[in-house]
């Protein structure tokens, strides 16, 4: 029988140190670093979560553009920012079709530029638990959907668990 004593844990001062790691990460990229958000309607809980996602961004020094489109248009604007080399990542505001269609979409997005990991690639990397990847030779780290992954650092901060996959 394993015993764990409860821990209190400040989620605000949590937050700001991995803020302080990104906000550092950011300032050490050369040139400005963008993401793009796509959009559709006037689904207010999807506007809120796009102005969140603003300050976030203004927060540790990323330019961020929200960009609204019609529900069909949505994987054209996918595609072009695919191709657009200004934006380093996308964000596309879900739910659009509240149905499979919007599964598709999050495939479309490249992989190299989905910043919240619903591509199936990154999904299949959350599964395995796969914080790693190689690539041509070389190691990346996985990009995982942040609910998830928020809750694994949250554990991991309580020092009960360590990620062995790391």
């Amino acid at each position: 029988i394993m015993t764990i004593q409860e821990k209190i844990i400040d989620a605000a001062q949590l937050a700001e140190s991995y803020r302080d790691e990104t906000r550092q990460m950011v300032g050490e990229i050369p040139g400005a670093v963008r993401l793009a958000g796509v959009i559709t309607g006037d689904s207010g809980p999807s506007h809120t979560y796009a102005g969140y996602t603003q300050k976030a961004c203004e927060a540790v020094g990323i330019e961020y553009e929200l960009q609204k489109v019609g529900k069909l248009e949505v994987e054209a604007k996918i595609r072009e920012l695919n191709e657009d080399t200004r934006y380093c990542g996308i964000m596309v505001y879900y739910p659009i079709f509240g149905t499979g269609q919007d599964d598709y979409l999050k495939d479309q997005v490249a992989i190299k530029k989905d910043v919240e990991g619903l591509n199936v690639f990154w999904r299949q990397k959350l599964y395995d638990n796969a914080r790693r990847f190689e690539f041509a030779a070389a190691a990346y780290k996985a990009v995982l959907p942040c609910t998830p992954l928020v809750i694994v650092k949250v554990i991991e901060s309580t020092h009960h668990f360590q990620s062995g996959n790391q």
